[in-house]
């Protein structure tokens, strides 16, 4: 009944990405529905009440409703019948009002977030049917040197990619893809510190306005949410 028990954890960790057994955490970022409509402080001025103003006109697909971080782990065989876990990596969970799209020009889904020692932007380029051909395509984290990082940089890791799936937009940051202490940065143990997610318009080399902006979010340490291991039985080593 064991081996069973494992062979069915080890495909719900791979059918759904969760580890089995996994409790789902509060959001670490909460936002009124209904204000995607461009009255809020710009990045300029947060906090005050015009930033959870609904209006009846907005784009759903761009009014953030929560933000969630996850701990992304993969299963490992222990003996006959064990698994322990092992981070392979972090991902953010957005949860918006309706499946992320654009109707028009190219929107930036982004995190303005401390991981680790270096602050920056981890953002998606979704584009649309007025996109520019100079317009991003893809989840990258811009860097700044004044925020902790070891010079301004952009990059783009391989293995990096955001996922659509019903109303969440998933930002899927893999270790694999990092080195040094990018991949130090984004380990277990390590904060995410949220000051605010937003959703802007990239029209040519502007990246305004801020169509939704969220207040500042509680912090995720990375590994927090790890699952009890499964204690091996059978052929342990």
């Amino acid at each position: 009944m064991r081996v069973a028990l494992s062979v069915v954890a080890l495909f719900l960790v791979t059918a759904l990405g969760l580890p089995a057994g996994a409790v789902e955490p509060a959001p670490h970022i909460t936002d009124p529905a209904g204000d995607a409509n461009a009255i809020n402080g710009q990045g300029l001025v947060t906090g005050s009440a015009a930033q959870g103003t609904s209006t009846p006109v907005g784009y759903a697909p761009a009014d953030l409703l929560a933000v969630r971080y996850a701990t992304a782990y993969k299963a490992v065989p222990v003996g006959g019948d064990g698994l322990t876990y092992v981070q392979s990596g972090l991902e953010a969970h957005i949860t918006t009002a309706a499946p992320a799209t654009s109707a028009g020009p190219t929107l930036i889904y982004r995190l303005n977030v401390e991981v680790g020692s270096c602050g920056g932007f981890v953002q998606y380029y979704l584009n649309g049917p007025a996109s520019g051909p100079t317009d991003g395509t893809t989840l990258e984290f811009r860097q700044f040197a004044s925020r902790g990082c070891a010079a301004d940089a952009t990059i783009r890791p391989a293995g990096w990619y955001a996922s659509v799936t019903g109303n969440t937009l998933v930002f899927h940051m893999p270790l694999s893809g990092l080195s040094g202490a990018d991949r130090s940065n984004f380990s277990v143990g390590r904060s995410v510190v949220t000051s605010t997610a937003e959703v802007r318009t990239q029209l040519a080399a502007l990246t305004a306005p801020a169509i939704d902006l969220t207040a500042p979010g509680t912090t995720f340490v990375i590994g927090s949410d790890r699952p009890a291991d499964v204690p091996c039985t059978v052929g342990c080593p």
